[in-house]
């Protein structure tokens, strides 16, 4: 078996672990039935979030379910992104801990209780408990699952008719662009609503948090600086200095400036491109594409005006640097 089928293996039995026992955690209301009320009591004397423990039960088996299969379908997919199999497990170990904690907090809080009002959570069942717990174990499933294994480099220089820039022996170019993904922009605006509103209705902070940490991710990822330089290309966040996504030129085919048509990538795909097969960054619905064709039948797209010289840059970086490898 090579790297990347023992790498997908262990990320499956990785990923299954906190499910298979979340599943049996998910059962200890009907397991303690008898030492339970017929309903869950909140600490107010009313009833909890839930009407009946049935619900208990269900709402967790159901974020299993999707959580598994999202995490199954991520780790499966040929041609994934690079990192996407890896965070696909931490979210899924997130996940997890988030609704079996939920759920074990309502269990712990009505466990032998005769009437209302329910007894106050532990120090690890309120809603701020949970969520900090739920972060650390989705770090914990990002490191359960391993790194990446190392893309195959390629080999050849790109065709005849790719452009190149004319360079003077030992001239180094760097050439960056700033882009911005204003429809990213509205999508982090409307999950801080959705946190609002999350706030406003149950006045607990777990959920507005969680939707709090997805708009302020999805508007730090909104703008972005790309970056080609002799290492490849290269799509960052500015503030951070944090790399969101990358082509390392050992992977890079051949590079092309392209015109993205608007049913390429569907309506809602904007900010980081993390699709099977595809990656990259989508600033604008269409518009100059720089286009790279990397190896395993994979491609990198970015948006950014003046992709044309970005592409001629790339593929003359490639000619260096196959030119002075004998192997290539």
């Amino acid at each position: 078996m090579d790297e990347y089928g023992r790498t997908r293996r262990r990320r499956i039995v990785v990923a299954l672990a906190p499910v298979l026992a979340g599943l049996l955690v998910a059962f200890a209301p009907l397991v303690l039935s008898d030492r339970l009320p017929d309903r869950a009591w909140g600490d107010d004397g009313g009833y909890s979030g839930f009407l009946s423990w049935s619900r208990v039960v269900v709402l967790p088996l159901v974020w299993q379910v999707l959580a598994i299969g999202f995490v199954l379908a991520m780790v499966l997919r040929r041609n994934a992104p690079a990192g996407s199999g890896r965070s696909a497990v931490a979210l899924g170990w997130g996940a997890a801990a988030f609704s079996l904690l939920f759920e074990l907090s309502t269990v712990t809080r009505n466990l032998d209780l005769t009437g209302p009002p329910a007894r106050p959570d532990q120090w690890w069942g309120g809603s701020t408990a949970i969520f900090v717990l739920a972060v650390l174990a989705g770090a914990l499933g990002w490191l359960a699952a391993g790194r990446d294994p190392v893309r195959p480099a390629t080999s050849g220089r790109p065709g005849p008719d790719a452009p190149r820039m004319p360079l003077a022996a030992g001239e180094r170019v760097l050439w960056t662009r700033s882009v911005v993904a204003r429809p990213a922009l509205a999508i982090a605006g409307l999950w801080l609503v959705l946190a609002a509103v999350e706030w406003w209705a149950v006045r607990t902070l777990a959920a507005p948090a969680a939707l709090l940490v997805l708009a302020v991710v999805t508007a730090v990822q909104a703008w972005a600086r790309v970056r080609v330089d002799a290492n490849g290309v290269r799509v960052e966040q500015p503030l951070l200095r944090r790399t969101l996504t990358a082509a390392p030129l050992d992977e890079v085919v051949e590079a092309t400036g392209r015109t993205l048509e608007p049913e390429r990538l569907p309506w809602s795909a904007y900010g980081v491109l993390r699709r099977p097969g595809v990656s990259g960054y989508r600033a604008t619905r269409s518009g100059e594409t720089l286009h790279l064709d990397l190896s395993g039948d994979r491609e990198f797209l970015v948006t950014v005006p003046g992709a044309g010289t970005a592409a001629a840059l790339v593929n003359t970086e490639l000619d260096r640097r196959r030119a002075a490898d004998p192997a290539c």
